[in-house]
């Protein structure tokens, strides 16, 4: 008897998520806010035992990390997704950069050259969030539902001392994980939410171990003995973070 009782509950909680998909269709559709847990990294490969040496400037910027994100197929296809991104990498970046380098300050704009010479600071390290990707999928059991959930997130480094660019780059991370589907699709969330946290720890990883293994950003012992007037550039913006140069 208590394996037909858990048969019957099985096969009602698979209608009750085909019942709540159609109420949701018929009236309107249905929106699930993703939750976006912070996922700094505190433990990353580095070849060197201590922090990269000196005061940094951090900036960093996840605005673009955010979107309405809804199921790839008919299943659930009523149902969106929200996911905001932003504080929880500028969090998580702010935090796996104070774990790697001596002295670690925030900024809320770009410095430039002249300026972080003038304020001591050994270079400025800018991180950009650049894209959010989520993929959403229902995959049908015998028994139950479940929702499964890739995340991609990419984002721009780039880090200047006061007489040239130090380091610059891309930095991009993707995981998946799955949730069951539970009334009316809205396990679809945690799935999102889980997978966006594994992806930001991932991409804050490889963020620690480019900053850490850098050996030119461990050679800033000052910014005064790396300032040189004759290498300044005339052109150079504080704003642009392309990484290519």
């Amino acid at each position: 008897r208590l394996g037909l009782s858990r048969k019957s509950e099985r096969i009602m909680n698979k209608f009750s998520v085909k019942f709540e998909l159609l109420a949701c269709a018929l009236l309107s559709a249905c929106s699930y806010k993703v939750e976006a847990p912070i996922a700094p990294s505190y433990d990353v490969y580095s070849s060197y035992s201590d922090k990269v040496p000196g005061r940094w400037a951090i900036l960093v910027n996840g605005n673009p990390l955010k979107g309405d994100f809804k199921v790839s197929g008919y299943n659930c296809s009523a149902h969106t997704y929200p996911l905001d991104a932003e504080q929880a990498f500028d969090t998580s970046a702010v935090r796996t950069l104070e774990n790697i380098v001596e002295s670690a300050e925030e900024v809320k704009m770009p410095l430039s050259r002249d300026q972080l010479l003038q304020d001591g600071y050994a270079g400025l390290i800018r991180l950009n969030g650049e894209d959010l990707d989520v993929d959403l999928d229902v995959v049908p059991g015998f028994w139950s539902v479940q929702m499964e959930a890739r995340v991609q997130l990419t984002a721009a480094l780039a880090v200047d001392g006061s007489s040239g660019r130090l380091l610059g780059g891309r930095i991009a991370s993707e995981a998946d994980s799955k949730a069951e589907a539970g009334g009316g699709c809205g396990g679809g969330a945690d799935a999102i939410s889980k997978a966006t946290q594994k992806a930001l720890k991932r991409l804050m990883e490889e963020l620690g171990e480019k900053v850490s293994n850098e050996a030119r950003l461990r050679q800033v012992n000052s910014p005064i003995l790396l300032y040189n007037p004759s290498q300044r550039q005339s052109n150079f913006d504080p704003y642009a973070i392309d990484p290519t140069n």
